[in-house]
């Protein structure tokens, strides 16, 4: 599993990811009167992948990162994990609010075994 980094500081702020040899574009945005963090997420190209995505702990935030792709890739998984009430400050932060990303094969591993708690599947955090 990896675990995405993310600057809350800055109530919004963007970076670029590569996840499986593909490049995204991850919006971070904080949204003060829903008092939760969203992602806008997009290839590098534009295309686009999620908007307004909320996140949650023990949820998956973008379900399928490659839905968009003509050759049927099997794409990974978003998620995330963490605190369930969360302050801006904690994105990113050890015990805060965290957003993972899990290949297809660690996703359907997940499944399988039915884990609901992400935290177990934090390795390189």
């Amino acid at each position: 599993m990896l675990r995405l980094n993310f600057n809350p500081l800055l109530p919004k702020h963007t970076q670029i990811v590569s996840l499986e040899s593909r490049q995204y574009r991850i919006r971070a945005i904080w949204r003060e009167r829903a008092r939760a963090w969203y992602l806008d997420i997009t290839l590098v190209d534009g295309t686009g992948v999620a908007a307004g995505a909320r996140v949650a702990a023990g949820s998956a935030i973008v379900p399928d990162m490659n839905r968009w792709d003509d050759e049927g890739v099997a794409g990974g998984v978003l998620f995330g994990y963490g605190q369930d009430e969360y302050a801006r400050e904690d994105l990113g932060q050890p015990g805060g609010i965290n957003v993972g990303y899990l290949t297809r094969g660690e996703w359907d591993l997940v499944l399988a075994t039915a884990a609901t708690d992400y935290d177990l599947l934090v390795t390189n955090s």
